[in-house]
């Protein structure tokens, strides 16, 4: 239940099963977790609630005015863990649609508050003894969300890591430094009975010695062509996919696919990217998804000498700093114009992020083709493509050569002075 909660947010849910046993339920509440909150003190949620004037002895007061103050902060018990209400489950599904909103891949005490005032009755029977309302509190969460933002910002614009070439910003940062792409393999094809069917229509059987799919469509596909899968080739699957990289028959490698997805990418990368038109694209919204916490990605160049980090880090951080300040101030400029909050944050963003720079991380999802891969490896791990790029397509490589090898081993990896990889093959342009 909690894989993306936070510390603090872990933290919360803590102190609410104690304090919902104090409480002598059987059950933790929402009013337990927005008494964790508090307690926990140090989160975005607590800081906007002192920021409020919320304080912990008027919130008991509060819950006593409701006939929902049974605590006995004397009682002696074992600390066990509750399950939760059915209004806390609905708690977590609100949070994690707030987070999703918010673009954050976690659920803070951020995020949990804002789930609570998001429920009317809640709002009304809290909230209001504060007398605040849910856009109120929803304000100060966003203002503690920018501010830590831009003191990140206003840091890492003035600081320099001692070790610039390995040392990355802290993970709990707004604001990251990376370096190194990743690749994730997500999808691949399996075959399908009606293949026999079809060699059975026709009076032949054929069986391939290769387990992967993308391997045994190939040649497939190749068989058909000249109808040979009465006739195989010695060596099986290996020799045949050989024979095709040789002749050059590159056409039947196209019914092979895989589907991935590239993260910690710069937007450099994927405008170069999607020059590989046989490939499929579906790229990170930065309309929809908010930039606030964000990478960016440093060349190795700019990172291996002080000076010019310092310049390039001053310089993402300004950026950053820009996009937070005009996000907030579009947003409040749109509020005369729409009372439809995600829509205004879409208006926003899709203006702000004008000023984003290249350099910031994005995620990709690809499919493509055996045949694509071997064009993209080709171009782009070379010794003359851009090394972010370069870096990338050799990750590919390294991923196929395990998934398809039959495909995909006739590539080598040569190093190169930068430290990178170039792969090179006796059978270009398949």
């Amino acid at each position: 239940m909690y894989e993306r909660f936070t510390d603090r947010a872990r933290r919360v849910m803590e102190l609410a099963n104690i304090e919902s046993q104090l409480f002598q339920v059987d059950t933790v509440c929402t009013e337990h977790i927005f008494i964790g909150i508090l307690k926990e003190g140090n989160g975005v949620a607590a800081q906007a609630l002192q920021a409020l004037r919320v304080e912990l002895h008027d919130v008991y007061k509060l819950l006593k005015q409701h006939g929902l103050y049974r605590r006995e902060s004397s009682l002696k018990f074992q600390p066990r863990t509750l399950p939760c209400s059915s209004t806390v489950s609905a708690l977590f599904d609100q949070s994690a649609r707030e987070a999703e909103a918010l673009g954050h891949t976690y659920i803070g005490t951020e995020h949990l508050l804002l789930g609570l005032v998001t429920d009317p009755g809640w709002s009304v029977r809290f909230l209001h003894g504060f007398g605040l309302t849910s856009e109120q509190v929803r304000s100060e969460i966003m203002k503690c969300l920018r501010d830590a933002a831009i003191a990140v910002a206003a840091k890492l614009s003035t600081s320099l890591p001692k070790d610039p070439i390995h040392s990355e910003e802290p993970a709990h940062m707004d604001l990251r430094v990376i370096r190194e792409p990743a690749v994730y393999l997500v999808g691949r094809q399996q075959v399908d009975g009606e293949l026999d069917l079809f060699l059975a229509d026709h009076g032949v059987a054929w069986q391939s010695d290769t387990k992967v799919a993308g391997e045994y469509l190939a040649e497939a596909a190749g068989r058909l062509c000249y109808l040979s899968y009465a006739r195989p080739r010695p060596g099986g699957n290996k020799a045949y996919l050989d024979h095709i990289l040789e002749v050059g028959h590159g056409s039947v490698l196209e019914h092979a696919v895989w589907n991935f997805i590239f993260v910690r990418c710069s937007r450099s990368l994927t405008h170069e990217l999607v020059r590989h038109r046989h490939f499929s694209f579906s790229q990170l919204s930065q309309r929809y998804v908010d930039e606030s916490v964000a990478e960016y990605v440093e060349p190795d160049c700019i990172a291996a000498d002080p000076a010019l980090h310092a310049l390039w880090l001053e310089a993402v951080a300004h950026a950053h700093q820009a996009y937070m300040t005009l996000v907030q101030k579009l947003q409040d400029s749109f509020a005369d114009e729409t009372d439809d909050r995600t829509l205004r944050r879409k208006l926003a963003r899709q203006a702000a992020r004008s000023v984003l720079p290249n350099a910031t991380e994005t995620k990709i999802f690809v499919s493509a083709n055996a045949r694509a891969l071997r064009h993209f490896i080709e171009l782009r791990a070379s010794r003359h493509a851009d090394p972010e790029i370069r870096k990338l397509a050799v990750t590919v490589l390294r991923i196929m050569q395990t998934e398809a090898p039959n495909l995909f081993a006739d590539y080598h990896l040569q190093p190169l002075p930068d430290g990178t990889f170039e792969a090179v093959t006796p059978h270009r342009k398949v």
